[in-house]
């Protein structure tokens, strides 16, 4: 695909999203070069070939600080990991006269750096820095229990001055997509311009994430899956909390987390909960393997950007429980894919398990209909809107 629209600088760290927007930015032949880490590690090692190294522009700064914050866990290094990245891709734009195109948490000082003809393009990862502060100092207050757990997260944990240029950076954007009409949400009860805004939900890739017809009408439990970090940030107390109740009534339940990342042991200490079972960082065959077990997914979060786990696990068949705060609008159609609640309420997610549970034949439907959705959304199709609404 050639195109005659301006080329664009690229900037983020890792392999966030899969590189979907190098790659439709490269596909479509408007990437001048891709600012990252450790793109060329992955290369080197055949993990990932799909970009030319002619188009990657390491920062070795940058890869100096990740492994110092990856060896000492302080936050103060991977800001300076941030920082490093987000320079050196306003100078790479400055060189070429080209526009920026960054993530979240790299945007910010590189906007300010450029020069006031050359776009300045975000993709906001997350939800708005301020809006996920506010709403974790409140689930403190209204959970004293997630308190350790919330205060690991990169809203809380991080110093005033770094806090406060977060907050800026989407304001200094002069267009800006995100992965959920959520995070759009949050953007704009955080005063940054509704014009501005594009919502490019995720795609899935249906072969990876494979359909699994569940006919289990006459089984005798039902079996709960949760997949993502084991803290409050995904409203893990409430899960815990609904599983103990239903358990309690009597309702034969079984409870499967995959753990990734934060792992906080505290909130899994508070309940007392029979028929669990806990993987951390399993393999993908694993995960698979756990997606084909379960017979509803749960993801109580208090806020994702997207939440990638629920279209994910919507491809295998599941049928979805989650809340407001993350895809589930964009995705799901209560009482049709699945259940689309409120956060914190733990009572809801007891209600709508036991009504699968009794229901096996609309539950069955439910993981039907979610795997038909999936099908809707493939990452051809985030490519496609995206570069669509850079030519606009």
């Amino acid at each position: 695909m050639k195109t005659n629209m301006s080329k664009y600088i690229l900037v983020h760290s890792g392999k966030r999203d899969g590189y979907q927007i190098a790659k439709a930015l490269y596909d479509a032949d408007i990437l001048q070069v891709f600012v990252t880490d450790d793109y060329v590690l992955r290369y080197l090692f055949s993990k990932e070939r799909f970009l030319p190294l002619k188009y990657v522009c390491t920062s070795y700064k940058a890869l100096f600080w990740s492994m110092l914050y990856k060896l000492t866990k302080l936050q103060h290094f991977q800001v300076k990991k941030d920082k490093a990245l987000s320079v050196l891709s306003a100078k790479k734009a400055n060189e070429e006269s080209c526009d920026l195109f960054a993530y979240s948490y790299y945007g910010l000082p590189a906007f300010k750096l450029l020069r006031k003809t050359q776009k300045r393009i975000l993709f906001q990862l997350h939800p708005h820095p301020a809006y996920i502060r506010g709403l974790f100092l409140d689930e403190i207050e209204h959970l004293p229990a997630s308190r350790t757990s919330l205060e690991q997260e990169h809203e809380l944990k991080g110093d005033d001055k770094h806090f406060d240029l977060l907050s800026k950076e989407a304001k200094y954007a002069d267009k800006i997509y995100c992965a959920s009409s959520f995070t759009k949400y949050t953007l704009e009860v955080s005063g940054i311009i509704n014009d501005k805004i594009k919502v490019v939900p995720y795609g899935v890739d249906l072969k990876s994430f494979p359909y699994f017809d569940r006919n289990r009408q006459k089984a005798t439990t039902i079996n709960v899956l949760f997949v993502g970090s084991l803290n409050q940030r995904k409203g893990v107390f409430y899960l815990l909390e609904a599983i103990d109740l239903l358990q309690q009534a009597g309702i034969p339940v079984t409870l499967e987390i995959i753990g990734r990342g934060i792992f906080d042991e505290e909130l899994l200490a508070l309940f007392d909960i029979k028929q669990i079972k806990i993987g951390q960082n399993v393999s993908f065959e694993s995960l698979i393997e756990a997606y084909k077990n379960a017979d509803v997914f749960v993801l109580p979060s208090l806020c994702e950007g997207f939440g990638q786990v629920i279209l994910e696990a919507m491809a295998t068949g599941l049928p979805i429980i989650t809340t407001e705060h993350t895809s589930g609008p964009d995705l799901i159609e209560n009482g049709k894919e699945g259940f689309v609640l409120p956060i914190r309420d733990s009572q809801s997610i007891v209600d709508k398990i036991e009504y699968m549970f009794r229901n096996p034949l609309i539950r069955q439907n439910m993981g039907r209909a979610a795997y038909a959705k999936s099908r809707q959304f493939s990452w051809g199709r985030f490519s496609s809107i995206l570069i669509e609404n850079l030519h606009e």
